[in-house]
């Protein structure tokens, strides 16, 4: 098995150490965030990468539906039109 690859990219990793406090958040939100969405695909969730980082990031709720969303939480979270059909607001 050839391993050449994996120890470029190792290497190259290496190189950019030590990493700064600012880059191991992003690095372990950007883990978490892909973790959530791959193990939740792989249960048969529907969400979209963007959706489930919404989901943790924002503490936002979604659900899916056939009809257009009417609501919006402008007041806490401005969200884009392109998610508009797949959200709802949080119970409170």
């Amino acid at each position: 098995m050839d391993f050449s690859r994996a120890d470029e990219l190792k290497a190259r990793l290496a190189a950019m150490r030590p990493l700064n406090a600012g880059e191991l958040k992003r690095l372990r939100d950007d883990f978490n965030i892909e973790y959530t969405y791959d193990t939740n695909a792989i249960e048969g969730s529907t969400l979209t990468l963007r959706e489930t980082a919404l989901v943790l990031q924002e503490d936002i709720t979604i659900q899916r539906s056939r009809s257009i969303c009417t609501w919006t939480q402008s007041d806490t979270v401005t969200l884009s039109s392109m998610l508009c059909q797949s959200l709802t607001p949080p119970t409170r």
